[in-house]
């Protein structure tokens, strides 16, 4: 499994997604779809946890959710592999 297919599932998984998300989707959207409870920073720092978890990064809420830089599954790639 490559890299952008392991932050896909984290990513389908946090935001309890039954579809595929790809890659040009916006982060904030894919949450709303999933019928979320609490707010978008909470979940903006719940989804920066489990990429960190995963990849050993060192992402903050703060990097996702808007205005963060990080908007989109491509964008959360790029922060990955950087």
């Amino acid at each position: 499994m490559g890299i952008r297919d392991a932050v896909v599932g984290v990513v389908k998984e946090w935001a309890n997604l039954q579809r595929t998300p790809g890659p040009d989707e916006a982060l904030q959207a894919l949450w709303a779809e999933g019928d979320p409870a609490g707010s978008l920073p909470d979940a903006a720092q719940d989804l920066a946890n489990r990429i960190d978890n995963a990849f050993g990064t060192d992402l903050q809420g703060s990097d996702i959710n808007p205005p963060g830089s990080i908007k989109t599954v491509d964008d959360l790639v790029k922060a990955v592999t950087q």
